[in-house]
């Protein structure tokens, strides 16, 4: 696979728009999020520690940890994205910007961070060999004793959001027989099932 191919190209198009940005500062939902994210990563986050996001987006945390005195990299696959995220730097931040994907960062070394968010690559890796290699990735750069937070779309969240907004389950072309999200490029967003996550052994 490179970053060139038609599933990239769907979804550096979809944000591109810059409405991503006005989504994370607007939308209630998003600042729950992030209120409960961070609440959670600050528990283990310590002085000096060296945090890497991949999947950065606009720099919702990448932003936010810079301005509490962190080493942040920040990995992010969309130009646009990319050149907001820069906007937001100031003199003070330690914080390096990189264009990649999460299924390569060789541009880091092993055991590079004490902590590894990858808080949105997985909702648009289809395939279970791209969604292993992204975790793969992710901890080899994380130090022996670091953290690493992952966010993933679970199956059952995307069912019962279908369910109530189409008061119904009976369309074949998002569910298989099973009602698993399928996988397609064409829907952006993709969906794991909880059981499998909490079985995998990294």
């Amino acid at each position: 696979m490179t970053r060139d191919d038609d599933k990239y190209k769907i979804l550096k198009e979809f944000y591109s728009t810059g409405a991503e940005d006005k989504r994370l500062k607007e939308d209630k939902a998003h600042q729950v999020e992030f209120l409960t994210t961070t609440r959670y990563i600050n528990k283990f986050l310590k002085d000096n520690d060296k945090i890497l996001e991949v999947g950065a987006g606009t720099g919702a945390y990448s932003i936010y940890y810079a301005k509490k005195g962190y080493q942040v990299s920040a990995l992010e696959l969309v130009k646009e994205n990319i050149e907001i995220l820069k906007s937001k730097i100031t003199d003070d931040m330690n914080i390096r910007v990189t264009e990649g994907t999460a299924l390569d960062l060789s541009c880091y070394e092993d055991n590079s961070f004490d902590m590894t968010l990858v808080l949105g690559p997985l909702y648009h890796l289809y395939t279970e060999s791209d969604k292993k290699k992204a975790i793969e990735e992710a901890v080899r750069v994380t130090k022996h004793g670091g953290y690493l937070f992952i966010a993933y779309l679970t199956n059952d969240s995307v069912m019962l959001s279908y369910a109530l907004k189409k008061h119904h389950l009976l369309d074949k072309g998002l569910f298989d027989e099973n009602y698993k999200f399928y996988d397609k490029k064409e829907e952006i967003f993709t969906a794991f099932n909880i059981r499998p996550v909490r079985q995998a052994q990294l």
